[in-house]
């Protein structure tokens, strides 16, 4: 052989290579779904308790998260949401029930 025969067999491999590569041949999946899901079963109503879960934008499972209400100031209500957004695919956030928390959602 001589050396074009060699630079053609070098870059035919190289292209195998690159293709595998980018087809996750290399990359240790699992067959795991890493398509980002979430359900929120209040809706991100803060009158009623629910709760999050589901896959995040980078395989792992998550969840349940229940809303509930402060301990410190039974004002507030601590409500999980959804998001895409986030590498977690969930939120949350202390809401301020103007009628005060019970039982995980606002009066």
């Amino acid at each position: 052989m001589d050396n074009k025969d060699m630079v053609i067999i070098g870059l035919v491999v190289l292209l195998v290579v690159a293709v595998l590569f980018s087809t996750g041949v290399f990359s240790g999946t699992t067959g795991k779904a890493t398509t980002w899901q979430c359900t929120d079963t209040d809706g991100g109503n803060v009158y009623v308790k629910g709760s999050v879960s589901g896959t995040s934008n980078n395989g792992q499972d998550f969840g349940p998260m229940v809303d509930y209400c402060s301990v410190e100031d039974s004002s507030y209500l601590k409500e999980y949401r959804c998001d895409k957004m986030t590498e977690s695919g969930w939120k949350s956030e202390m809401v301020l029930c103007d009628e005060g928390c019970s039982n995980g959602a606002c009066l």
